[in-house]
């Protein structure tokens, strides 16, 4: 849903926000002429992603793993399917090893040169190998806690 990413600053990048008219996500979306909500924040989290990707793990070369911590969406004014520009500032991030990164930032959906949506997102990096087995354990505890209940079974970390 969006153009590739450019580096305006060593903070700041932009990209537009490209829709096709005929997704899902539009055509099921009746009740006006203006774009989702759930659309741009779609864009959004494509944005970080795509950010993450070219600028700050393009020398790692395992696999990694995203993960939201937080998001927070602001909606100020309806977006139409014209020119929208997503701006994305790296607020804060750190680095505990080689692609494990925690990030804080936040990103202005643009349009007509006024902010429409602001979006904040709190999230963190790591290697697909050691995630996905914390994944699987979280996957087991959750259908041995529906089976069981959580009176007979106690989560442990």
């Amino acid at each position: 849903m969006i153009s590739t990413p450019v580096k305006v600053t060593e903070s700041l990048y932009e990209a537009d926000v490209l829709i096709d008219d005929q997704c899902d996500d539009i055509r099921d979306h009746v009740t006006g002429q203006h774009i989702p909500g759930m659309i741009l924040v779609e864009a959004s989290r494509q944005m970080f992603l795509a950010v993450t990707e070219q600028f700050y793990l393009k020398n790692h070369s395992a696999d990694s793993y995203f993960v939201i911590n937080k998001c927070n969406v602001e909606y100020r004014k309806f977006v139409f399917p014209l020119d929208i520009k997503i701006t994305y500032a790296v607020n804060s991030f750190t680095s505990s090893k080689p692609g494990t990164y925690r990030f804080s930032v936040a990103m202005e959906v643009r349009q007509n040169d006024e902010i429409c949506v602001l979006v904040n997102y709190e999230f963190s990096t790591y290697d697909a190998i050691f995630l996905s087995g914390k994944e699987n354990q979280a996957a087991k505890d959750a259908i041995l806690y529906k089976n069981f209940g959580a009176e007979r079974y106690e989560v442990t970390n």
